[in-house]
């Protein structure tokens, strides 16, 4: 299965889990994105996008992100201090305010799969938050 493949069919149930924990879901693909803000949005203040976000209510409380590969030390932190940086969601025309907000990142199982762990850990003992983030989860998604 390749990467797109793989990454529509994660989406998939993922949406289907999360909406039956009683979540409402909003997904980047397709014609609508999800992009992540620092300040008002705009091209200078956009620093990421995600793949799904997680409403509870009207206020956002989950953002979701889906890695195929490249799941680098490097590219995690990225991922996680960029979203951390991050205090407007804009989905449409409709723009959200970013407290204290859980990421949870779903990759792929890799076949290093115990130095993958390992370094994962390493990134969760000590990465700092200190912004829209309360918490990050590293999660692996098979097929």
């Amino acid at each position: 299965m390749n990467e797109g493949e793989w990454h529509k069919k994660v989406r998939r149930k993922l949406i289907q889990k999360f909406e039956k924990e009683g979540y409402t879901v909003e997904s980047s693909h397709g014609e609508k994105s999800i992009r992540l803000y620092h300040g008002e949005p705009s091209d200078r203040t956009y620093l990421s996008e995600a793949d799904l976000i997680l409403f509870n209510d009207s206020f956002i409380v989950k953002i979701v992100e889906i890695k195929y590969k490249d799941i680098t030390p490097k590219n995690m932190v990225g991922i996680i201090k960029t979203t951390d940086l991050c205090d407007r969601c804009k989905i449409g025309k409709n723009i959200y305010d970013l407290h204290k907000i859980e990421l949870l990142i779903f990759y792929k199982k890799q076949l290093d799969e115990s130095v993958k762990s390992d370094q994962l850990k390493l990134i969760k003992e000590n990465l700092k938050l200190d912004g829209c983030l309360s918490n990050y989860y590293f999660k692996i998604m098979d097929e």
